[in-house]
């Protein structure tokens, strides 16, 4: 371990090394599941995921001072990409759930005030079952969801918890 961060004493100041940094240069590779044909890896370019996630942001509504509770995994895209870059790009805060739990994630919703919740259907799904009881809910300003088709009526429930649509859909 020494020897390994011994290595790092040789690396210039970080600045130079991002001047040298493009918008067309490839930041990651995503692996796809080949639904449109083989699997294959997807090179992504810094300028096409800062210019998605930042539409993304100001699509949805994200902004600075948000608190967003990022359950999806960061290996994941979502993670990564709507998570931890939409994060840095508008200003808000990214409180990490390593583990979905309903439990868990209403205590953060409440303990870290979040104002930010995504999931896939499934999760809200979840959240609509449990018994939430008098979980404090109400700096909840936002939920994104996709990955499956979502009925206008399953969302007035999320929203308020009745069925009382305060929500419109977007597609993005």
């Amino acid at each position: 371990m020494e020897r390994f961060l011994a290595r790092g004493e040789d690396v210039p100041d970080g600045a130079p090394r991002e001047a040298d940094i493009q918008a067309d240069d490839v930041s990651d590779i995503i692996f796809t599941s080949g639904t449109t044909g083989l699997p294959k890896g997807a090179m992504l370019t810094h300028g096409a995921s800062t210019r998605t996630y930042a539409a993304w942001s100001d699509t949805v509504g994200l902004r600075h001072g948000d608190r967003y509770l990022v359950v999806y995994p960061f290996f994941h895209c979502a993670g990564l990409k709507s998570g931890i870059l939409a994060c840095i790009l508008t200003g808000a805060t990214v409180v990490p759930c390593p583990i979905f739990d309903v439990g868990t994630v209403m205590t953060l919703v409440e303990r870290e005030r979040i104002s930010m919740l995504p999931g896939p259907p499934t999760l809200f799904q979840s959240l609509l079952n449990a018994d939430l009881g008098d979980t404090d809910r109400s700096t909840l300003r936002l939920a994104v969801t996709g990955a499956a088709v979502v009925r206008w009526s399953w969302c007035g429930k999320c929203a308020t918890g009745s069925g009382s649509p305060r929500w419109s859909p977007v597609t993005a």
